[in-house]
């Protein structure tokens, strides 16, 4: 009986965590629902909640918003109200921030959260894997010497949470690990290995052909 719990327990719990999941994504993005005037919303519209409708619509107005400022009025458009935004005082120093956070992990051309490292940490000898985020800059490159990284090391099981770090270039590990990879070993504490074999290790059929010849 503690066998068929068990299998039961293996199927239920990944199906019961990952509907949860989206049933929190959906539902947050629902919430868009609320900036339409109340005699447009569905309940008024045909009497009864569309589950997912607001994501559809958070959905389309992202899309939109990034084609109407692929040309030059759209960026135009976009630089002024940037321009506005930065002259409130306290909102603009938030904006900035996360604007600047932003512009680099979506950025096609750049490099944070793209390559999963090998790091010792918290100690030598003991080693965990991060994440590259960039270089050191502003007066902090005046203060180290050589080619350093910028790093954040996430905590297990909850991979939002970690530590930045910067440390030589020289002292990281680069993995042939996409990042998706490398956040299911961290988030199941090492249970989920990824699939990864090596190449010197593959047979060559010649080779068998040679050695069993018929």
């Amino acid at each position: 009986m503690r066998k068929y719990f068990v299998t039961g327990l293996l199927i239920l719990v990944p199906l019961a965590i990952t509907l949860w999941v989206l049933n929190l994504i959906v539902g947050t993005m629902d919430q868009s629902l609320l900036l339409l005037p109340a005699r447009w919303r569905p309940e008024a519209v045909i009497g009864f909640a569309i589950p997912g409708l607001g994501t559809i619509l958070t959905l389309l107005v992202i899309f939109l918003t990034g084609l109407a400022t692929r040309n030059f009025i759209g960026n135009r458009v976009v630089a002024l109200w940037e321009s506005a935004l930065k002259r409130i005082p306290i909102f603009n120093t938030i904006y900035s921030s996360v604007k600047q956070v932003s512009d680099t992990l979506f950025s096609s051309s750049g490099n944070a959260f793209r390559k999963a490292l090998l790091v010792q940490y918290p100690r030598q000898g003991s080693w965990t894997i991060a994440f590259l985020t960039g270089v050191p800059g502003g007066d902090v490159r005046n203060h180290l010497t050589g080619d350093y990284v910028s790093v954040y090391v996430p905590t297990t099981p909850n991979p939002t949470s970690g530590f930045f770090l910067m440390v030589p270039r020289a002292d990281t590990i680069e993995l042939d690990m996409n990042v998706d990879e490398a956040l299911k070993y961290i988030v199941s504490m090492g249970v989920v290995t990824p699939e990864h074999f090596d190449k010197s290790q593959l047979i060559d059929p010649k080779k068998i052909h040679s050695d069993h010849p018929q």
